[in-house]
């Protein structure tokens, strides 16, 4: 029988059938390095808002999807009974109850090589999910970047009860890929992502999760950068993104076996 062999590291759509990002999909690539066990430990007691530093191309993208899945309740997802495919180790904790939360999730390199500062973007990603939740009608639309995260995080915890789970990968991209080309944008994208991390820290009692990803750290930020707490040289997650030798050799070494002999 034939098996795909999941070797590189992709986004979901990348990996999952006609880039459906439906984790139920997986069953198709039968091979997967789980990296769920994370989720226990970020989801700890007390402020749950972090940030991480790695290299491009290095896993970020695909955990971050790993995330977002967790937080749509898509327990069948990590826990399938399919015999072809292993449950993955979040099921294996009992203290979960597998709800929905309402996900404001981006991915900042997609937003590279427009004329339209990041801000722009910003805005009409927390506007388009003010809209899904019915809570629109009463956010100035015209209002500062910091307003209008403000304004929507708070109506939707009053109508549905649930603080926002904010998901961001590549935040420096487009302040690092302009520098060159466009450094007056470059600028104004840079202004955004600070406006954007004083919004988190003046909205985080709206805000249930913060997980954010980058290749570098922006400087300008300052003490805004404070109120996420940085994973990037903490030995206790430094094996979430990326393979080790361990996991390569635990699960492909059938596959490994085969092909080279």
């Amino acid at each position: 029988m034939y098996v795909r062999v999941f070797f590189g590291i992709f986004s979901v759509e990348r990996i999952t059938h006609k880039g459906d990002t439906d984790f139920r999909n997986l069953d198709e690539y039968k091979i997967i390095i789980d990296k769920s066990r994370f989720i226990s430990k970020l989801l700890k007691p007390g402020p749950r808002q972090f940030i991480m530093l790695r290299p491009y191309r290095f896993g970020k993208s695909f955990f971050l999807t790993t995330l977002a899945a967790f937080f749509e309740g898509r327990r069948d997802s990590f826990c399938s009974p399919n015999p072809l495919r292993r449950k993955m180790d979040v099921c294996d904790s009992e203290n979960y109850t597998w709800e929905k939360y309402q996900i404001l999730f981006r991915n900042f390199a997609s937003l590279t090589g427009g004329k339209s500062a990041l801000s722009e973007y910003i805005i009409a990603d927390v506007l388009t999910l003010a809209r899904q939740y019915g809570v629109s009608d009463d956010i100035d639309e015209k209002s500062s970047l910091r307003k209008i995260i403000q304004n929507t995080f708070t109506k939707i915890k009053i109508k549905t009860k649930k603080r926002v789970v904010i998901l961001m990968d590549e935040y420096d991209l487009p302040v690092m890929k302009e520098y060159f080309s466009n450094q007056a944008l470059s600028e104004l994208n840079e202004k955004a992502i600070v406006g954007f991390f004083a919004a988190l820290k003046e909205c985080s009692s709206t805000i249930h999760f913060t997980f954010i990803f980058g290749a570098t750290r922006i400087i300008t930020i300052g003490e805004r950068f404070n109120i996420l707490e940085d994973l990037t040289h903490n030995e206790e997650y430094s094996d979430m993104i990326g393979f080790t030798k361990e996991e390569i050799l635990k699960s492909y070494r059938r596959e490994a076996q085969r092909d080279c002999s």
